[in-house]
């Protein structure tokens, strides 16, 4: 949890939004937002979940209310929760993968079927690649790991 200095040197970085409290009769306003953020493990986290609350803004966006900061604050706990604790992407996110792919034509780049090699140890595809048809080659591709939540598969698939 973050000191309440702390929470509010970033909730006024959301000062240029659209609605953000201001003034004497805003000021209870203005507490819960900074109340809403001081659950953040780190200023570095607070940091990051107002930077992508601003990422994401526009001219008309609108200051997030508190519960809207507080779910992206536990949102961001969880991720960085769950990927800590991942012996096989070590926390990244992603693992690396070789994928079989074969060409429509030589010299096209418009793949008509891929397969994930998954089965087969970095030595192995190495050996697998020097029998390769002439349509035929093998990327190296980065695929969500397992501890990514179920939404991220579907973004990254579609």
């Amino acid at each position: 949890m973050i000191d309440k200095a702390a929470a509010k040197k970033q909730v006024a970085r959301l000062s240029q939004m659209y609605g953000y409290p201001r003034g004497e009769d805003q000021k209870a306003a203005l507490e819960e937002l900074v109340i809403a953020l001081q659950p953040a493990s780190s200023e570095e986290m607070a940091r990051n979940v107002v930077s992508s609350i601003l990422d994401m803004a526009t001219s008309e966006s609108r200051c997030p209310m508190p519960a809207a900061l507080r779910i992206a604050v536990y949102d961001a706990a969880e991720r960085t929760a769950t990927r800590r604790k991942c012996n096989l992407c070590e926390g990244i996110g992603f693992i690396p993968v070789s994928v079989l792919v074969t060409y429509r034509s030589t010299g096209s780049f418009d793949i008509v079927k891929s397969e994930h090699l998954t089965q087969y140890s970095y030595e192995e595809v190495i050996e697998f690649r020097k029998k390769l048809g002439p349509l035929q080659d093998i990327l190296s591709a980065a695929s969500p790991c397992s501890c990514l939540p179920a939404t991220h598969h579907a973004r990254t698939a579609a």
